[in-house]
């Protein structure tokens, strides 16, 4: 019987516990919020640190002669909406992919953030370091003490006795809110590392002072130790001694250089000391060196003041230098680690209805996923979309959501209506600025604008057309649309443009470059065609394929829907896939002038989401914006056996019940208790969890 019941109850956990992995492998998705501007995606062929890190940038570092070892690095990351705002997802790994660096976040903005990173590879060599980034759910591993070899940023409440110590005097240091401030009344007041260090070592602070006046110094000292020199002071540093300085000295010997920069404002600085020269600097710009008088015996960080003075520390840290460093490199592309496959090989689900409409109707729509600036929500991360309103007289609109489903459009709207109308509007964020190009004219070629918050627009290009309509018989003669635009690791612009020369309504697809997006390039054929209507053209690059999006007619103009192709060349495109199809009235379903047209597909959340017009009409007001979201294969079935979960659930617990009363008390036994316990608990926990 026991035997009996092990079995039973092994049988029933695995069934348990199936379908469970199942479904919360399903509701396991990163919770990321991620999107690239270019909407170029890299997949790492490599080895990946961490499953939960959904994006990493190789970093190449050009090795120095006597590196060494965890040398420290200073690294400048540009933000990217992938990351989270403070940054607090950054990992630096090392050339393994495996082991994880120390590093010290210094300080970060909306726009970048400044590094120090303990390079465990030797760097006498070239190295290449990995940054990760792209977890929601991953909180900061900054630590200055494991990154430097001497670190302090003052969170303590009060100075901490075990590092520091009084060595002249005595002053009044106080630690509140990370900044330590130390007060002289009258005479000497100073306050040493008891840790020193010789040549080949940087002291770094953030720090400023109260006045320009008597004496202060910031820098190394032989003295912190117990007071006392050998022979004379060893000290080089920042100083005010009868005018602002550089100093160094040598057992009492001294050589300065004159300082025009005041340190009553805080000042980021670092003095380095080598064997054959003391290296000035200020905000990582090298101000001036002095080779003579140079300190002889070991020196630890010092902060002096004299009659009256205040002083205050933000933070310090001692690193490893030397006379020519190592050199951080551009990154090197994007990649990520999401499966191809998982989001190829699935099924669209869209809204039956439009998310975004207007009396005038919509069109065109293409939305970011990005956060500041933020217009007209207090969210971190945000929907911005543009689209074109009207019929035969339009202009430019601006809407931004939270999830993608629900808009608010912008109160001063339009954002762009000039004479002449703007048709099939593109925009594009690089490097901080918005681009957005639109066909003017209309149909002749497109016009560039650029803005700093995608609200007011500046045309550049003198006015004139960036891309205009070819010549004579060439194919695309007649008129230029909608186009998709991203920029390469190269800097190079990218344009696919549908266009026609004038005959059947039906547009093709070609290619352009440019250097700058100003003056372009074009291919002189097209790259895609059908026997129908090919345009409103989507780029999503995954790894070394591009994946396109379009919408496209089996023959002549109309109607159309939605089909996808790809290449790994941007002229060698495989035959389109038809993967939506028309189903809403608002879509114009039956209709011969129906539409699913100019689809924008981004990612966000790990996920793949589409923006797309629906026409029920070729006539003023019968436009909308429908949305559609990806959903894998792989989630798909998951998904499909939550119901049956739920059924089976139900079916066990009334049907326990039923079993344990059959027969009265007198049938009671404890094997038949033990039977009831198991079903009963074993049918509710299916519908807990198909329910959750």
């Amino acid at each position: 019987m026991f035997k009996r019941k092990s079995i039973l109850l092994a049988f029933l956990l695995f069934l348990y516990i199936a379908p469970s992995f199942l479904v919360m492998t399903s509701h396991s998705l990163p919770t990321l919020t991620e999107q690239n501007m270019s909407k170029e995606f890299q997949i790492s062929g490599a080895g990946w640190y961490n499953s939960a890190w959904h994006y990493r940038r190789a970093i190449p570092i050009t090795g120095a002669v006597g590196a060494g070892t965890d040398y420290q690095v200073h690294i400048n990351v540009t933000w990217s909406a992938n990351m989270q705002l403070d940054y607090d997802d950054i990992r630096f790994i090392a050339n393994d992919d495996v082991t994880l660096l120390d590093h010290w976040l210094v300080s970060y903005n909306a726009v970048f953030a400044l590094f120090w990173v303990e390079v465990s590879d030797d760097l006498e060599t070239d190295q290449i370091i990995y940054m990760y980034y792209g977890n929601a759910d991953a909180s900061s591993t900054s630590n200055g003490l494991e990154t430097f070899l001497f670190f302090d940023d003052f969170n303590d409440d009060s100075l901490n006795t075990s590092k520091w110590h009084t060595y002249t005097g005595a002053g009044t240091p106080a630690e509140a809110s990370g900044i330590l401030t130390l007060t002289t009344a009258s005479g000497w007041s100073s306050y040493g590392s008891y840790e020193r260090f010789g040549n080949g070592v940087a002291v770094g602070m953030l720090a400023k002072v109260n006045a320009e006046s008597t004496y202060w110094a910031l820098g190394l000292d032989e003295r912190t130790f117990d007071g006392a020199a050998v022979g004379g002071v060893d000290w080089c540093g920042v100083n005010n001694n009868v005018g602002t300085k550089y100093y160094t000295s040598s057992d009492g010997t001294v050589a300065n250089e004159a300082r025009s920069t005041l340190y009553t404002s805080y000042r980021t600085f670092e003095v380095q000391r080598l064997s054959t020269k003391i290296k000035f600097y200020e905000g990582h710009i090298h101000m001036v060196s002095i080779a003579t008088h140079l300190p002889i015996d070991d020196t630890g960080v010092s902060i002096l003041n004299l009659n009256a003075h205040t002083q205050y520390l933000d933070y310090v840290y001692v690193r490893n230098v030397l006379d020519v460093e190592p050199v951080v490199n551009a990154f090197e592309e994007e990649e990520n680690n999401i499966d191809v496959a998982s989001w190829i090989e699935g099924t669209w689900s869209r809204n039956e209805e439009p998310v975004l409409t207007d009396t005038n109707g919509i069109n065109e729509p293409q939305v970011i996923y990005e956060t500041d600036p933020r217009i007209l929500t207090n969210e971190t991360y945000v929907y911005k979309m543009w689209y074109r309103v009207g019929w035969a007289t339009v202009s430019i609109h601006y809407a931004e959501s939270v999830d993608g489903v629900i808009w608010t459009k912008y109160a001063s709207n339009p954002v762009l209506d000039v004479t002449g109308d703007h048709y099939c509007p593109f925009v594009l964020k690089h490097n901080g600025t918005y681009y957005l190009f639109a066909s003017y004219g209309p149909w002749q070629g497109d016009t560039l604008y650029n803005s700093t918050d995608g609200l007011s627009w500046s045309i550049m290009n003198g006015g004139n057309r960036v891309i205009s309509v070819g010549a004579g018989a060439e194919w695309d003669s007649y008129a230029i649309g909608n186009v998709a635009v991203w920029v390469n690791s190269s800097g190079i612009w990218n344009m696919i443009y549908e266009a026609y020369a004038g005959v059947g309504m039906v547009w093709k697809l070609g290619l352009a470059t440019s250097t700058n997006g100003t003056t372009w390039v074009k291919h002189p054929n097209p790259i895609v065609s059908r026997s129908g209507s090919c345009g409103g053209p989507s780029i999503v690059k995954v790894g070394t394929t591009y994946f396109m999006f379009f919408h496209s007619s089996d023959s002549g103009g109309l109607p159309t829907e939605i089909y996808l192709t790809s290449s790994t060349d941007l002229m060698h495109w495989t035959t389109p896939d038809h993967i939506l199809s028309r189903l809403y009235d608002w879509e114009g379903v039956g209709l011969s002038v129906g539409q699913m047209a100019d689809p924008d597909v981004i990612l966000v959340d790990g996920r793949f989401y589409m923006f797309y017009a629906g026409v029920s009409a070729q006539s003023l007001g019968n436009q909308a914006v429908g949305y559609a979201r990806f959903v894998p294969l792989s989630e798909t079935y998951q998904t499909s056996l939550i119901p049956w979960m739920i059924l089976l659930g139900m079916f066990m617990v009334p049907a326990s019940t039923l079993y344990l009363v059959k027969g009265g008390k007198n049938n009671m036994s404890t094997d038949k208790v033990f039977y009831f316990i198991v079903a009963f608990l074993f049918g509710w926990g299916l519908i807990f969890i198909g329910v959750s």
